[in-house]
């Protein structure tokens, strides 16, 4: 399997921007909500001050003008004007104080996390590169093991090398073959037949014996184990039956 480095790190680096668009994304945002709120305190603690101060100079100057101003008008007036203009002065002085904290950022926040291979990763099989043309209408039964592949087919068993070389051939006139599978306890092959009949084949020489042991029945598959041979019937009263390997099938 080849594994894209490019395409992985370019994966990564993707997730990555991500990561830091969003991020500045959240600190404009902040950085919006907290200039509102200095303009509202600007506006609460030194505009509205100061735009008091224009009106009651307006509304003095208009008193003065239509001489209706008292003497204790004016100096009240003026002592709140200057008392408004002082408090001013002092904010403009020592400005607006905000506690800015440094941003912070955990260098671990973002890492690479180990990939595990998990057992139940998909396998993918290499394409085939032979192919033996079968061509009987009644279907194929085949079995193998590790050196060699023995297989069914009009009425013929024919046993093949690794490289499928045809080793050896007989014909079957034993019933049509349903199923065959290997036995590496017996290191033989085993046999199903129409006529409900077991058989044991001898892969050196495809001598056969029926197995006595076993009773008859509408046998329609097999496989082995180690220690058990696994045979199931058809029908509908289908049953799935074990026999010991490792007791004598003679």
């Amino acid at each position: 399997m080849t594994i894209d480095t490019n395409k992985l790190i370019n994966d990564f680096r993707q997730k990555l921007d991500k990561w830091r668009d969003d991020s500045y994304k959240k600190i404009d945002l902040i950085y919006e909500e907290k200039r509102k709120e200095l303009e509202q305190d600007w506006t609460k603690r030194v505009a509205k001050p100061r735009k008091g101060i224009d009106l009651m100079q307006s509304k003095l100057n208009g008193l003065i003008r239509k001489k209706k101003a008292t003497h204790e008008d004016i100096s009240q007036s003026t002592t709140a004007i200057r008392y408004i203009d002082q408090k001013i002065k002092d904010i403009e002085q020592k400005g607006i104080q905000m506690n800015i904290p440094t941003l912070f950022i955990d260098n671990n926040l973002t890492y690479i996390k180990e990939s595990k291979i998990e057992e139940t990763d998909e396998f993918q099989l290499l394409s085939s590169y032979r192919s033996i043309d079968c061509s009987a209408q009644s279907g194929v039964a085949f079995a193998a093991n590790n050196e060699n592949l023995l297989i069914y087919e009009n009425d013929y068993l024919n046993l093949l090398n690794r490289d499928l070389v045809p080793i050896q051939q007989i014909q079957w006139r034993y019933g049509h073959i349903y199923d065959m599978s290997w036995s590496a306890t017996l290191t033989n092959f085993i046999i199903i037949t129409d006529k409900k009949i077991v058989y044991l084949i001898n892969e050196s020489s495809l001598s056969f014996k029926v197995i006595q042991s076993i009773p008859q029945e509408k046998w329609w598959s097999s496989t082995c184990s180690d220690k058990s041979l696994f045979l199931s019937t058809y029908g509908t009263d289908a049953n799935i039956f074990q026999f010991n390997l490792l007791s004598s099938f003679e």
